[in-house]
C-alpha cells in the first residue's frame, strides 16, 4: 500500500505547494502567531474532507452543475475583490499595518474561521485542485488503496501548512518593519485581485 500512499502524498503536494489565496491567509496568521494551530487543523480537515469526496466520484458530479460553479466563481470574486482591497488599504494606511505580536490587530477566533472558509470554498479553484484533480487519481485505485491514497494526501497536507505557518515565524524580524508589512499587503492586494480577475475572465 506504500505506492498509493505516495501517489497521495506527491499528488497533493505538488499542487498546495503554489501561491493562492489559503496559502497566503495562513502565510499571514503564521507571521501574526495567530490561532495557527486552528488554521493548520482546519486546512488539513478542508483538504481530506474535499480529497476523499473527490475520490468517491462526487467531483465529477459536481462540475457538471454549473449553478454550484457560478455561485463560487462570482461570489468569490467578490470575495476577492474585497480581501484584496483591504490589504491595499492596509498598505496605504500606515497605521493599520499589522505586527507580530501586536494583539490589537489579531482577529478573533470567529473572524479567522470565517475568513479561512471564505478563502477555501469561495473559490473554485479549490474543487478543481482537490476534488477534480486529485480525487480523479484516487478514484482510479480499489478501496483499500484509496484509503492509502487519501492518508498520503492528508498528510502531505498537514506537512505543508505546519510548514507555512511554522517556518514563517522565521521571517518575523523582517516584519517588524512597517516598509516589509506595506511590501507584503502589496503583494497580497494584487495577488487577490489578480486571482478575482480570473475568475470572472476565465469561462
Amino acid at each position: 500500500m506504500i505506492i498509493p500512499f505516495i501517489k497521495g502524498f506527491l499528488t497533493t503536494a505538488g499542487l498546495i505547494t503554489a501561491i493562492g489565496v489559503q496559502n497566503i491567509f495562513v502565510l499571514k496568521q503564521g507571521l501574526m502567531k495567530s490561532h495557527v494551530l486552528l488554521v493548520i487543523l482546519m486546512c488539513c480537515a478542508i483538504d481530506s474532507m474535499l480529497v476523499t469526496i473527490g475520490v468517491n466520484g462526487v467531483g465529477k458530479l459536481i462540475i457538471t452543475v454549473p449553478h454550484l460553479l457560478h455561485i463560487t466563481k462570482y461570489g468569490g470574486a467578490i470575495f476577492l475583490l474585497f480581501y484584496g482591497s483591504k490589504a491595499l488599504l492596509d498598505a496605504y494606511r500606515c497605521e493599520m499595518v499589522m505586527k507580530p505580536n501586536d494583539t490589537q490587530h489579531v482577529q478573533s477566533i470567529t473572524q479567522v474561521t470565517l475568513t479561512l472558509l471564505a478563502v477555501s470554498f469561495l473559490n473554485p479553484h479549490t474543487y478543481l485542485d482537490t476534488m477534480v484533480l486529485i480525487g480523479s487519481i484516487g478514484a482510479h485505485l480499489n478501496d483499500e488503496q484509496q484509503i492509502f491514497f487519501i492518508i498520503g494526501a492528508t498528510l502531505a497536507s498537514l506537512a505543508w501548512f505546519i510548514l507555512l505557518c511554522y517556518g514563517a515565524r522565521y521571517l518575523a524580524p523582517y516584519f517588524q518593519r512597517r516598509e516589509v508589512w506595506r511590501i507584503f499587503n502589496i503583494f497580497v492586494g494584487l495577488t487577490m485581485w489578480t486571482i478575482a480577475a480570473s475568475l470572472i475572465l476565465t469561462e
